[in-house]
């Protein structure tokens, strides 16, 4: 049953606030006015972008799009137009790559009432300091290595996060950096509360929930209550739960799992909303399901009980958030393909809701539009609602945005006068920049690290001579196999998705074989990245693309390229011209890996009917001739989901009966004989009911390479971190072992469970296990931990080269958000103390200010407006050459530590020594501060020191070695030294490090 469920006690109380409403409200709101901007008015390409509202110069709204950031009066006149550019990059076949924004395209934005500025983190990687009035720049800041993710603020300072982990803090009026911080999860769009936070000392975190991401909430909801003076803040998951957190301790005051009861099958995010002492909850997913459509949900809780109060499972989901305006809550909803049912190419196009609703979560009016998204977050200023979207049918391309009242009243006025202005003339885009070549890091021959634009998704693979990789940006890169100097790069092309994923890379016969995020195929020359020919997908007549994206391995023999591609067609292609050889339509169906198997000539491909694992979908095996793939030599239903990215292996050819194993979405392991006479299912090996849907990939190994003459041998891992390899002769695990568990890999402590769901490598005994968390690699033949690279998740394969002249093999992957790391035995990388935070360090600030020119705001064309002019920026601040540090430690008691002088004085030895040879630095403990209330030896505190240097130059390059300190492990690795260990330091743990440059 759908519909609206309250809860008895609250019926009485929002009855009267309802019926009151009712009288008032009800009509549907008529548009103010509509803006629309694209490439033709602006030069802006992307259909992507964000929005932020504020009273500033009576009334503003601002627009960043992915080459502009807008400014509107209330009136829906354009004020002004700061126009920035993108970085690009000239590489092969004479083309340029446009780097990305982040992953959803945006340049984020954030607004700040206090100083009247607006803050915008370009894709140029510059932040902007812009006064919202004028249009001026007042500063910007140029020091980051990487897309900005997030940029959000409070208490006189911004901060900003980029992809790379970083976290900067800056003096929101000079742009000065103030302090910084480093992660090693996943880079978030982060929001958050900033009361106090002046110097960024550590004092709590959470590992309870599962990924936190609330991407469409410019702020985190927060409310102050008697019994919690600091305020509670609330947070949701990607498993679905809402939590509210006590700012002061960290402590969990309530958490609840908002989509219990209910279906998830896609997105299990919720969007969160204070509305007076009710938390609102959205999802952004479909979770429940009436008749033959499929909606979300939205509730209503006591703030600060977590106690639900109604409950509406009848409501379309919705990504761009709610906002409360005239007494009313407003929130965004989109209707798309799974509300029918119906996907695929012919599928209706989605649309966009906007509603209103009172208290008691019943609808006072509603407007809808068709083939459009969202993009942004709803916003509200003075009564009216702001909304930013796209769509398939916006003239020019580009964004609209929209405003209409919140709660319209019959007869009265409530647009204000819809003023509008000509577009001014769009840029002339900059001149790409030589391609960047050299390794971003490099510890000696095969020790090297390169960086693409975005997630590295395709799996590596090498010809010996070079690394050939691809991202979900479009970046296609060669890297020396040694050095990590780039060879060359080439761009996919301008449709590539960076939701999208990209085949698995494969080299042979010089060419190099790819299905891209632009939902290409395309074959390039191994050696020079020329491009030898490309077919797109989705091109042929009536043939749209089912998918959006690749997933697997292509495969290549006898001057024959095989792929799956999105359109849902197995391909077969001549290598060198592009001419099809043949192609299968499998209908509607996303093709995963394909693989060619030299024994019978045949081409094998696993497909399946759900681009997620769903109890309703099921996969299919297929196998082709390889000459001659018009009809499949056996096409196969397998009885649930199943996917495969990684290689579908072989064994059992000594027995006469050669097989192929897979894991299903429920929780079974198949067995499927292979060869012409094929396809039969020989053995179902059932996981317990625990396992359902938490496997996805499976390594099948004939035994003898491990020793093992009577039995072949299977490994994979779950959702669960369980890794588990097991006897298939007899079905008895060989071993199993859980990569979450600290006794095994203390380096674990802190960090969230990893999920595994990627296909391992095996190589000269060792299994290499990417996961959520980072690399793990175990002995193969009996689980033992060997080394592990915790810095980041790995999205793909990895790819090992043996090398016994360096004493062991050479290990290259891509490495969560845009990192291609490559080792040997010598550098293995060093895992980070600290948990989630693995290091909090600053660096010198690098401001950029400029007073010519700069990109100034393009005024509308008469008549112009006064305030389009530019001040001068303010000088740079004079370099610094003192800092303060905070030391966070755990398994320490604050109290000892205090009056162990000796202690104190061994620890500021150690940190002078690590960080500074030449006596140019000093260092001296200012004081120790327990952190909670614990003075037990098993406590924490935090150690605060003074740094004094000679020269800024001298404290610059005692920061560096400090934040490498801490990433490296060296820091711990100080502490726990003879010199420095005993006393009230015996068994420290490093668990953050701050670092505050003195003005």
């Amino acid at each position: 049953m759908t519909g609206i469920r309250l809860n008895a006690a609250v019926l009485g109380l929002l009855a009267l606030a309802a019926a009151l409403l009712a009288m008032t409200y009800g009509q549907t709101p008529e548009v103010c006015w509509v803006r629309q901007f694209g490439f033709s008015t602006f030069g802006i390409i992307a259909g992507a972008g964000t929005n932020r509202v504020t009273p500033v110069a009576g009334g503003s709204i601002l627009v960043s799009a992915d080459t502009a950031m807008l400014c509107f009066e209330r009136t829906g006149e354009l004020r002004w137009v700061f126009h920035f550019e993108r970085l690009r990059e000239a590489v092969v076949d004479n083309d340029t790559f446009i780097y990305p924004a982040r992953q959803d395209g945006v340049n984020p934005l954030w607004v700040d009432p206090v100083t009247e500025l607006a803050y915008l983190g370009a894709s140029s990687r510059v932040l902007y300091a812009i006064d919202i009035a004028s249009g001026a720049l007042r500063w910007s800041w140029s020091g980051a290595r990487s897309v900005f993710e997030s940029i959000t603020g409070g208490d006189g300072r911004v901060h900003v996060e980029t992809t790379d982990f970083k976290h900067w803090a800056l003096d929101a009026a000079t742009g000065r950096v103030l302090w910084g911080a480093e992660f090693r999860r996943v880079s978030n769009c982060q929001t958050g509360v900033f009361n106090g936070v002046r110097a960024g000392a550590f004092l709590w975190q959470s590992t309870e929930p599962a990924i936190v991401q609330q991407l469409w909430e410019p702020d985190m909801p927060f409310k102050t209550f008697p019994a919690y003076p600091n305020g509670l803040a609330y947070i949701s998951d990607s498993a679905g739960q809402v939590f509210a957190f006590d700012l002061r301790t960290g402590k969990i005051v309530w958490k609840t799992d908002a989509g219990a009861g209910y279906l998830f099958q896609f997105n299990h995010r919720m969007n969160l909303e204070l509305w007076e002492d009710l938390l609102i909850v959205q999802s952004q997913g479909f979770i429940s399901q009436s008749g033959d459509k499929n909606y979300g949900i939205l509730a209503a809780y006591n703030s600060l009980t977590g106690e639900r109060l109604w409950i509406r499972d009848d409501v379309y989901p919705g990504l761009c958030g709610m906002t409360v305006s005239g007494g009313l809550l407003v929130y965004s909803a989109l209707i798309q393909a799974h509300s029918t049912e119906v996907t695929g190419p012919n599928q209706a196009p989605p649309a966009i809701q906007l509603v209103a609703i009172q208290q008691d979560g019943s609808e006072v009016w509603k407007y809808q539009s068709s083939e459009k998204v969202c993009t942004g977050s709803l916003q509200e200023l003075d009564g009216i609602v702001y909304f930013l979207h796209a769509g398939f049918n916006v003239p020019g391309g580009g964004m609209q945005l929209l405003a209409l009242p919140a709660a319209p009243k019959e007869g009265v006025q409530a647009c204000p006068a819809d003023v509008a202005s000509p577009p001014p003339t769009p840029p002339v885009p900059a001149q790409p920049v030589p391609m960047a070549r050299a390794a971003v890091a490099s510890g000696g021959p095969y020790c090297w690290r390169q960086t693409l634009a975005y997630k590295p998704l395709g799996s590596p693979a090498t010809d010996g001579e070079r690394v050939y990789i691809q991202d979900n940006a479009g970046l296609i890169m060669a890297i020396d196999i040694a050095t990590g100097e780039a060879v060359w790069k080439a761009s996919a092309g301008p449709g590539s998705v960076s939701a999208a994923y990209p085949t698995n890379v494969l080299v042979a016969d010089g060419l190099l074989l790819l299905g891209t995020a632009a939902s290409d195929v395309q074959v390039r020359e191994a050696t020079t990245g020329h491009l030898l020919w490309r077919f797109a997908s989705g091109s042929r007549p009536n043939r749209l693309n089912w998918f959006p994206s690749f997933y697997g391995y292509p495969a290549y023999a006898n001057g024959i390229m095989y792929i799956g591609t999105p359109d849902a067609y197995i391909n077969a292609f001549n290598a060198t011209t592009g001419d099809f050889v043949w192609s299968y339509y499998i209908d509607a169906f996303r093709p995963d890996t394909v693989q060619y198997d030299p024994v019978d000539g045949l081409v094998y491909a696993i497909a399946h009917d759900s681009d997620a694992n769903s109890p309703l979908a099921y996969g299919r095996l297929l196998a082709f001739d390889a000459l001659n793939g018009s009809e499949p030599v056996f096409d196969r239903r397998m009885p649930s989901f199943v996917s495969e990215s990684g290689f579908l292996n072989i064994a059992g050819r000594d027995s006469g009966r050669p097989y192929m194993v897979f894991m299903t979405g429920g929780n079974d392991m198949l067995a499927y004989s292979v060869g012409r006479d094929g396809g039969d299912l020989l053995w179902t090996y059932s996981l317990d009911q625990s396992k359902y849907a938490k496997q996805e990939s499976v390594l099948l190994v004939d035994g003898k390479t491990l020793g093992f003459n009577d039995t072949d041998l299977a490994f994979w891992g779950d959702l669960d971190s369980d890794v588990v390899a097991i006897r298939l002769a007899d079905f008895t695990e060989l071993w199993r072992i859980n990569v979450k568990d600290i006794d095994l890999f203390p380096e674990m402590e802190s960090l969230p469970p990893p999920l595994i769901w990627l296909q391992f490598t095996l190589s000269n005994g060792a299994l290499y296990v990417p996961t959520s968390q980072g690399l793990f690699v175990l002995n193969a033949t009996t689980g033992a931990p060997l080394w592990t690279d915790l810095r980041g998740r790995l999205n793909d394969m990895v790819l090992v080269v043996e090398r016994p002249e360096l004493g062991g093999p050479q290990v290259v992957y891509g490495r969560y958000l845009s990192n291609v790391d490559s080792s040997v035995p010598a550098c293995r990388p060093n895992n980070p103390a600290g948990g989630g935070i693995s290091t909090l360090a600053s660096e010198i600030p690098t401001v950029v200010t400029r007073t010519s020119g700069m990109n100034y705001p393009t005024c509308p064309p008469c008549p112009a407006h006064a305030n389009c002019t530019s001040a001068p920026a303010p000088a740079a601040p004079a370099a610094p050459t003192s800092a303060s540090v905070s030391l966070g430690l755990t398994v320490v008691s604050a109290k000892l530590l205090r009056a162990d002088k000796a202690a104190q004085g061994r620890l500021e030895a150690a940190l002078s020594k690590l960080i500074d040879s030449s006596k140019a630095v000093r260092v001296g403990v200012t004081g120790v501060d327990a952190v909670g209330s614990s003075s037990s030896s098993s406590g924490a505190a935090v150690v605060r020191f003074a740094i004094k240097a000679s020269s800024s130059k001298a404290l610059a390059a005692a920061v560096d070695e400090l934040q490498g300190a801490a990433l490296d492990g060296k820091l711990q690795a100080v502490l726990g030294a003879k010199g420095a260990r005993g006393g009230a330091l015996a068994a420290a743990k490093v668990r953050s490090l701050v670092v505050v440059v003195a003005p």
